[in-house]
């Protein structure tokens, strides 16, 4: 871990496991890209209001481990296609409390 003033900034990774990573953000990315089309011709409110019920299910713990990060999923692509510029996912997520 590599840190300034006290904080971590950056980590030394082995150059297979930072491969994977970027695989599976690419992975990760091409997913967002096709919930976002799947909501492409849902107006904003009505897509909120899914994202929202979906987020608050998986908290409540209806769903599962999984259901959560689908959620966090979907909202992370609903907030991508509202947004403008194209924020990354990891900016995305850590908005919604």
């Amino acid at each position: 871990m590599i840190k300034r003033d006290g904080k971590p900034v950056a980590a030394l990774v082995d150059a297979r496991l930072f491969e994977r990573i970027r695989r599976l953000q690419a992975r990760f990315d091409g997913l967002c890209e096709r919930i976002e089309a799947g909501y492409a011709e849902v107006p904003e409110a009505e897509g909120l209001a899914e994202i929202d019920a979906a987020v608050a299910a998986s908290r409540a713990g209806r769903f599962g481990a999984l259901a959560v990060v689908l959620s966090d999923l979907i909202l992370a692509a609903g907030r991508i296609r509202s947004s403008s510029p194209r924020r990354s996912i990891s900016s995305s997520r850590s908005t919604r409390s």
